[in-house]
């Protein structure tokens, strides 16, 4: 067998996120976020013969395909580091245990093209390709180096989903409706209007059309003059730190998942600028 790299390219931008989660879960737990690019790196494994000792791919055949995304984290939460790698936290210690390069997790990196557009990068099966290394110097910044490689699992594949173009919405009486005909294939992306071009708060988000388990809706603001705070209410829209949020500048953006058994709308991931 032999192994052929397809590419590799660096198109995570836009200080990328990196979540995780059991095998079996949906990656929706933050685990950090880098300063620079996620590297994604695509290969497979064909199967050769040798005829009359001359090497050459007689069947075009695919054993296994996999990619890997590496990076570095500016920021990371390490009670999901510890739980996701195998390792017992105490205290401030992160003890050894186990066989944490045998474990299998669910992977999500999700990033921003340059005009503001989501970017998700799924992985329901991926392990870590090599330890996690810490490191800590006085008056630096840390790096912490990561790399995971995905697998098929047989039922989900890995996949790469770009958000369509972003519509602009204004809300009345705090909400509005997401209107993404095909939810589960693609992201909604909405700029958000103040209620009478003035700022105004989001308290709840409807769909012109039935709402999809896990499908994903990024906010953004259309203008400074009209900031947006986002409601944090428990069974409607909820934050990971349970408080309302004010998106006052252009570049920030909030990335909500549909919790259709709780039709509730989950914090996925954000980017405060």
């Amino acid at each position: 067998m032999a192994t052929v790299a397809r590419s590799t390219n660096k198109i995570l931008w836009g200080q990328p996120h990196l979540l995780l989660a059991d095998y079996g879960s949906a990656a929706v737990e933050e685990v950090g976020y880098s300063l620079n690019p996620f590297t994604l790196t695509g290969s497979k494994e064909v199967a050769k013969a040798e005829v009359n000792e001359v090497t050459g791919a007689v069947l075009a055949k695919v054993m296994s395909e996999g990619m890997v995304v590496s990076g570095e984290l500016a920021q990371f939460d390490v009670d999901i580091l510890a739980r996701v790698m195998g390792l017992t936290k105490s205290g401030s210690r992160l003890r050894m245990g186990g066989e944490p390069e045998n474990n299998y997790v669910a992977l999500r990196a999700v990033a921003t093209t340059a005009d503001g557009l989501a970017v998700h990068v799924s992985m329901p099966k991926a392990m870590a390709t090599e330890a996690l290394k810490l490191t800590a110097q006085k008056k630096e910044l840390s790096a912490i180096p990561f790399a995971f490689e995905g697998f098929n699992d047989g039922t989900t594949l890995m996949d790469m989903i770009f958000s369509l173009a972003s519509a602009d919405v204004t809300l009345s009486t705090g909400a509005f409706a997401r209107t993404n005909a095909t939810p589960t294939t693609s992201i909604t992306h909405c700029k958000m209007s103040g209620e009478g071009a003035a700022a105004d708060t989001l308290t709840d988000i409807t769909g012109a059309t039935a709402l999809v388990d896990g499908e994903i809706i990024r906010l953004q603001i259309k203008t400074t003059a009209q900031p947006i705070t986002i409601d944090h209410a428990a069974g409607i829209i909820e934050l990971k730190d349970s408080t309302d949020w004010a998106m006052t500048k252009l570049a920030q953006w909030i990335d909500l998942y549909y919790d259709l058994a709780n039709t509730t709308w989950k914090e996925f991931c954000r980017y405060t600028a």
